[in-house]
């Protein structure tokens, strides 16, 4: 039974190993001491490397001839074109059981890591990776005297450091020199040391270093947003009955009347998660044709329930009503949209990518009442045809309770339409007023429909006269 212990515990190892290579997540300093996610920093396997992906870079490999250059010196940026300058790429590789920070020198497939004396190329290993370059990363100082910065860059319980080289460390005898030393500090015990490799391969240790910090923004601002109804993706809809009543005219005169109807429904939006960005942070929305929408919380679904108030017009004439319905259609919809995204730091310093995304929205639509057909009050008869039709106003909508206060609906624009705006979100006509008095059989249909049988009849009577009448000419001609 030993042997089967045995192989119980190393295939446990194993599958701990596992676990710990499928955990890409790179974790920060929050400014309570504590590490959290980073949502635009991933530890990337070497082995889904592409040209496409932005890794941070820690320094330079630059000739010595170009030592003296200003523009080589760590003082100064090291973005100057140099095709013998070769990045030094920020890496990790599982060292002796802990994850350990090193150097991945230009193309090289190995990482060179450090620690307690042990130094060590791998071949399999993670490279720090900006996802969109969306982080803004940067090294600050750090020593004995120093507190931690907040969005240190942590590797397990250690963070990724460097070691600025100076003239006087650099190996004579290299063709080459170093701008910075990558390595690894640890906090552990004597307040801080960082390990890293020399150029000589020899390992070294110092009280001071540069840490990797990633700052994060305070609020973002999502500006020209272009909506894509022309891909809408309507998930579901679901006809509701608001409302039913009647509408009576008791007076001695025709005259307009007006019901205020009150309804409730849940109303939610959620503008998506979005790659590489940060949850919860208060965002901003203006639209491409420059409306402004209210804030949101970032990656959070916004939920609440509304309470609203449609208002039904119509006219009769005195001792007449009508039953009226509303209905509308709960819809639940998907709309793509495109915009640029403004990460808001608190230094004031501002940067923007384009991003893509969906907009999801559950909400009333269609909200349109259905009016029958007009009766008398006295017998609910129906009303005789010389009655004129009733004049009915389009309703509109009021909102009592909104919490969120977005336009509630959001209508698809004809593409076609010259001059249309795309990108509005507007609330629609809620009725169709040619449309409001419903054919529905009743007495005040019937006029208009008589009227169009004769019209016809009589267009027929003439048809026929014509063919008649050539019918003849032609059988003269004949005979």
């Amino acid at each position: 039974m030993s042997w089967q212990k045995d192989y119980l515990s190393v295939g446990l190892i194993g599958v701990l190993l596992l676990l710990t290579y499928a955990d890409n997540s790179v974790h920060i300093s929050s400014k309570y001491g504590q590490l959290v996610t980073s949502s635009t920093l991933n530890w990337l396997p070497r082995a889904h490397y592409d040209s496409s992906k932005q890794i941070v870079v820690g320094g330079f490999q630059i000739p010595r001839e170009t030592e003296e250059d200003p523009m080589a010196s760590n003082s100064a940026p090291l973005n100057r074109p140099n095709p013998f300058k070769r990045p030094l790429h920020v890496c990790r590789a599982l060292h002796n059981g802990v994850w350990v920070s090193g150097t991945q020198l230009g193309d090289e497939k190995r990482c060179t890591v450090s620690i307690h004396g042990n130094v060590r190329s791998y071949e399999k290993y993670d490279l720090l990776e900006n996802v969109d370059n969306a982080a803004r990363v940067s090294w600050r100082h750090w020593d004995i005297y120093t507190p931690l910065p907040v969005g240190a860059v942590a590797t397990d319980k250690m963070y990724v450091a460097r070691y600025e080289v100076s003239n006087n460390e650099a190996n004579p005898k290299l063709p080459y020199t170093y701008t910075h030393y990558i390595g690894t500090m640890n906090m552990n015990g004597n307040f801080g040391t960082i390990f890293y490799v020399k150029d000589n391969g020899i390992e070294n240790t110092a009280k001071f270093c540069e840490v990797l910090v990633e700052t994060e923004p305070i609020y973002y601002e999502l500006s020209g947003v272009r909506l894509n109804w022309s891909k809408k993706r309507v998930i579901k809809r679901t006809q509701r009955l608001l409302w039913t009543g009647t509408l009576k005219n008791d007076a001695e005169k025709g005259s307009k009347l007006a019901e205020a109807v009150a309804y409730s429904y849940n109303y939610s939006m959620y503008w998506g998660q979005g790659h590489a960005i940060l949850k919860g942070l208060n965002t901003s929305i203006l639209l491409y044709n420059g409306t402004n929408l209210p804030h949101i919380i970032w990656g959070i679904e916004e939920r609440e329930s509304r309470t609203e108030v449609q208002e039904i017009k119509i006219y009769l004439e005195p001792g007449t009503g009508v039953n009226v319905t509303l209905k509308a259609n709960y819809t639940d919809m998907e709309v793509p949209y495109t915009g640029e995204l403004v990460s808001h730091y608190e230094d004031k310093v501002t940067t923007s990518r384009v991003i893509n995304g969906i907009r999801r929205e559950e909400t009333l639509l269609d909200i349109k009442p259905e009016f029958g057909p007009i009766y008398f009050l006295k017998d609910y008869s129906l009303a005789p045809t010389t009655t004129p039709p009733p004049v009915v106003t389009e309703p509109t909508t009021t909102t009592i309770k909104v919490t969120y206060d977005e336009a509630k609906e959001i209508r698809q624009p004809k593409m076609d339409d010259s001059g249309l705006d795309e990108n509005m979100i507007v609330v629609p006509k809620t009725s169709d007023t040619s449309n409001m008095q419903g054919d529905d059989g009743g007495p005040l249909s019937l006029q208009n429909k008589i009227e169009t049988v004769y019209s016809g009849v009589s267009s027929l009577e003439m048809s026929c006269s014509l063919i008649l009448s050539l019918t003849t000419i032609v059988i003269n001609r004949i005979a």
